[in-house]
């Protein structure tokens, strides 16, 4: 009992100054519990903590030693190629899934990157997952119209918006109403390729007409479209 105590304390003084690895400490771990000793004896005897004890030995027997691995990995380094291939993969298709456009990515650059280091390099680079913009077309003679409008009601008192009623139509399609994500930085919600073209007309089309009124909303009708 006196041997295995000895070596505890010398193994656990070097490993906490930093002056090696604590594979002594390790070694003795899987020599007590091929002895029959339990985790919770080890974890007495060795002053660890019991999870500890039991990761050790569950890398034991599942892969034969108590080695670190990571020392001997190849560490790959982020590089400005890199940096252009994922940009050049963006813009290819900025509405593409997060895990199709690393995919991609890594189609075209077959390297060890990880996806969780592949996301913190987009998110880095300034990329981040935001929706599109609404395109509104509206001409400049209505911007004025409009415009004209608001400023000569803008004194009005609540009594006088009383008697008003404000309508407006509104069409809906199937598959086209949804909301879309792109890959965009900050300040490119403006860039062409970002901007929403101009929808198709589809088959399923209803165009509905609601209003509204100061002491409530009014009904909403389907609007026949010839």
């Amino acid at each position: 009992k006196q041997w295995y105590q000895r070596r505890v304390a010398v193994g656990t003084f070097f490993f906490f100054m930093g002056k090696c690895t604590p594979e002594a400490i390790k070694n003795l771990i899987v020599e007590l519990s091929k002895k029959g000793k339990s985790v919770s004896e080890i974890s007495r005897c060795t002053q660890l903590p019991w999870s500890t004890c039991k990761d050790i030995l569950k890398k034991y027997w599942v892969t034969g030693n108590t080695k670190n691995c990571w020392n001997n990995v190849k560490r790959l380094k982020w590089t400005e190629r890199d940096a252009r291939t994922l940009t050049r993969v963006i813009k290819k298709d900025p509405s593409a899934p997060t895990k199709l456009m690393i995919s991609e990515f890594l189609k075209v650059n077959p390297t060890s990157f990880s996806r969780a280091t592949i996301y913190r390099k987009l998110e880095g680079m300034g990329y981040s997952r935001r929706c599109l913009r609404k395109q509104v077309i509206i001409r400049n003679a209505n911007l004025i119209k409009r415009r004209k409008w608001a400023k000569s009601r803008l004194r009005w008192a609540v009594s006088d918006w009383m008697g008003h009623i404000f309508s407006d139509e509104t069409s809906v399609q199937i598959g086209e109403n949804r909301k879309i994500y792109v890959w965009r930085k900050n300040d490119e919600k403006d860039r062409p390729h970002l901007v929403p073209k101009k929808a198709r007309s589809s088959v399923l089309k209803v165009m509905m007409w609601g209003c509204i009124r100061s002491n409530g909303k009014g009904i909403l009708l389907p609007v026949k479209v010839p």
